[in-house]
């Protein structure tokens, strides 16, 4: 299920990921180098963050909202055609004439990229004609990875092939990852399962910066557009929650010593208690399709906010140890309202994956939920 993969590859600041992508390892080749043809996707323009609840009454203790003078960085998201190429199925990167493509490295270590080598006496060469398109990366499991990179990248292949012809290089699906596919479309695209530790040649390739995660901190339409194409159809009930608490006392990332009796505070003020993982994705996207205001703390089921409809609020619960801006943009992609705040955890080092080591400050968090709950939008109170 979709919350049990809630290994989100943020042991990187984000600052540093973005320096990262600027600077690729020595021994690489860049993929417009090497392409047969590049074509833009979409480009996106640099935007501030905004926060709604600024204007309105939110005064105190900005100071702990840590995104209050972030901008999504302006991107051009591109697609590249490519011919002779190998996958690295450990590594997902692809190489070209034996060199790393730069642009397909997803956070893999500079040693990790130096020591890929095509194995030319185990390479497998998948019985599929005409190309194929790599829709995800080495975190292939992980739901919000899957949400923020393959779900874009199969709508691309989808708007750019309306008619088929075209194979997706897949994991071993999940039931919820075929689900998605299914939702977005593309059940009858011929799929290519990989397994790590392989390494695969395809004479021809269409590769998209989406699967790199470069959409990830941009305002991306295309990526909205991706979203409400995987939701189409889906109407959440009359009688829908309109307030969601992602509850992660199942968890042991990030685990928070005194969140079940957050939970029991947010449940008495009329809080839907949510595990995403127990729901199949239909379900998950029509619960949070209908809600006005969703909590939670940064993970995997928090992703979901992709499918909130435009105008919901949502609060995010920040780490002192882990701040990544990654659902600031998902907000700013699909017009909803957004506020952090940022709680000293007791923990010294930055890590996606320490547990809290102080409690959190619920009456603070109540205080925050009243002041929030007054933006909420009208049809979606209750």
């Amino acid at each position: 299920m979709p919350g049990l993969a809630d290994s989100m590859p943020w042991w990187l600041p984000w600052r540093r990921i973005a320096r990262a992508r600027r600077a690729p390892p020595a021994g690489t080749v860049r993929i417009a180098d090497v392409a047969e043809q590049t074509f833009t996707i979409e480009t996106c323009a640099h935007t501030r963050a905004r926060f709604a609840a600024t204007d309105r009454g939110i005064r105190r203790a900005r100071d702990r909202n840590p995104f209050l003078n972030w901008s999504a960085p302006a991107a051009k998201l591109r697609g590249y055609r490519l011919r002779d190429v190998v996958l690295d199925r450990s590594l997902m990167v692809w190489l070209k004439n034996g060199r790393v493509i730069a642009e397909t490295n997803y956070l893999q270590s500079p040693e990790s990229i130096a020591a890929a080598r095509v194995r030319p006496e185990s390479l497998v060469r998948p019985a599929i004609d005409g190309a194929v398109t790599s829709c995800f990366d080495h975190w292939d499991i992980n739901y919000y990875h899957w949400l923020a990179h393959s779900v874009p990248t199969v709508h691309a292949v989808l708007q750019r092939h309306p008619r088929g012809g075209i194979g997706l290089v897949t994991p071993r699906m999940t039931p919820w990852q075929q689900q998605s596919l299914a939702m977005l479309g593309a059940a009858d695209l011929p799929c290519v399962a990989t397994d790590p530790g392989t390494q695969y040649w395809f004479a021809e390739l269409e590769y998209y910066d989406y699967v790199a995660g470069r959409a990830d901190y941009a305002v991306s339409a295309f990526s909205r557009a991706a979203y409400a194409r995987m939701g189409a159809g889906i109407t959440p009930p009359a009688t829908a929650p309109r307030k969601l608490y992602i509850d992660r006392t199942g968890s042991s990332n990030r685990a928070i010593p005194n969140e079940a009796a957050l939970v029991a505070a947010l449940a008495a003020r009329g809080f839907h208690i949510v595990r995403p993982e127990t729901l199949d994705l239909a379900a998950q996207v029509s619960l949070f399709r209908g809600a006005g205001l969703v909590v939670g703390q940064i993970g995997a089921g928090l992703g979901n906010i992709a499918f909130c409809a435009p105008g919901a609020v949502v609060y995010e619960i920040v780490p002192s140890h882990h701040v990544n801006p990654c659902f600031v943009a998902m907000c700013l992609q699909g017009g909803l309202e957004y506020w952090a705040d940022k709680f000293a955890t007791g923990v010294s080092i930055e890590s996606h994956t320490e547990s809290w080591r102080r409690e959190i400050d619920i009456a603070e968090v109540l205080r925050r939920v009243e002041e929030l709950e007054a933006l909420m939008p009208a049809d979606r109170r209750g």
